[in-house]
């Protein structure tokens, strides 16, 4: 054990006193200030107190700066205890700082030492696959995680697809997917995304539309990337009309879909119009109900009405449903008398 000095105050610097000191400096610090001097001064204690070092290392790996990080890796290499949470929050650290090589590095010596290693390992390692599109690593950690039945943790499930997704290989991320028992809205928003990475505009905007109508919350992430789904639709018909070919019946129900789902009336107007004039594309059921619901939830509820009306086949009690649906949002009474009107002739049990 270190003989105790007495510092200027006269009092003892014990492993403990330096603790204190240290919750004193975290507890003050600001987000602005590093406190890698102050934390290096205090890992003179490193020998005696070993739950010192631990603080001290998440303290500087969550601070995201390089110069703290540099200083959580020295924090690191000195402790002679290392817990599942001092290489977790290592690890962590050099994927979060563009470390992705060096967290890759730390998790085979971990394995080499024969430490204990849990779900947010492997997910952590996974996202600096990721990072580097390392598809053979990936391979392998996916075999280790289904050896030590953590591949269908959420967490390790998602960072996994993510790597092959963005890898390329969307086969393996739906397989991955279709797996998972328990699946977070940051699942789905990444299955969504490597879609749109591997070009698949339709499928990304099938599992957009499956998780809206589940329920899930739709962040920024998931919209952007049904937005980026659209554009890249959009640029197929393109290309399409260019080589003198024409989108599918599935390609325009896609499309407007999407511009239901997005809100975008104008681009929906475009698109329906182009499949009947210049593609002689009959719409179908399909069709009208995505302009239905287009009109609908944009408040334009006279011409959801006048669609339904000019449709050359009988409207659906879904159809009238909807409308009434979109009147009670938008306070459109007489609509909604002639909806539930036509709703009621159709299901009268269910008037």
């Amino acid at each position: 054990m270190k003989t105790l000095t007495r510092n200027t105050e006269g009092i003892y610097n014990t492993a403990q006193n330096y603790h204190r000191k240290f919750s004193a400096i975290t507890r003050g610090a600001r987000a602005d200030r590093p406190r890698t001097q102050e934390c290096l001064v205090l890992v003179e204690a490193r020998d005696t107190y070993t739950p010192l070092l631990h603080q001290i290392l998440q303290s500087c790996a969550r601070t995201g700066a390089p110069m703290e990080v540099d200083c959580a890796g020295k924090v690191f290499d000195e402790m002679h205890e290392r817990s599942l949470v001092s290489w977790n929050t290592m690890i962590g650290s050099l994927t979060q700082n563009g470390e992705e090589q060096k967290a890759l590095g730390l998790f085979l010596q971990m394995r080499r030492e024969g430490n204990h290693f849990s779900e947010f390992t492997i997910s952590s390692v996974l996202c600096a696959c990721a990072a580097k599109c390392a598809v053979f690593e990936c391979k392998q950690l996916h075999a280790l995680a289904v050896k030590l039945a953590m591949n269908l943790n959420v967490y390790v499930g998602t960072a996994l697809l993510e790597v092959y997704a963005k890898s390329g290989l969307i086969k393996d991320a739906s397989s991955v997917f279709a797996s998972l028992p328990e699946r977070s809205e940051v699942t789905w928003s990444s299955m969504v995304a490597g879609y749109v990475q591997n070009e698949l505009y339709e499928e990304a905007l099938m599992f957009f539309h499956r998780a809206k109508m589940m329920g899930l919350e739709q962040n920024q992430f998931t919209i952007s990337s049904a937005i980026c789904a659209c554009a890249g639709l959009a640029a197929l018909i393109q290309r399409k009309q260019q080589m003198g070919t024409f989108p599918s019946e599935v390609t325009y129900v896609s499309v407007l879909t999407a511009c239901s789902h997005m809100g975008l009336v104008e681009s929906g107007r475009k698109y329906f119009n182009l499949m009947i004039t210049e593609h002689n594309v009959s719409p179908n059921v399909v069709h009208y109900s995505c302009m239905v619901d287009l009109f609908g939830r944009s408040g334009l509820l006279l011409e959801a009405y006048n669609l339904i009306e000019e449709m050359p086949f009988d409207a659906t009690a879904s159809r009238w449903g909807s409308l009434l649906a979109s009147c009670r949002i938008h306070g459109k009474l007489h609509l909604a008398v002639v909806a539930a009107k036509h709703l009621s002739e159709i299901e009268p049990n269910n008037a």
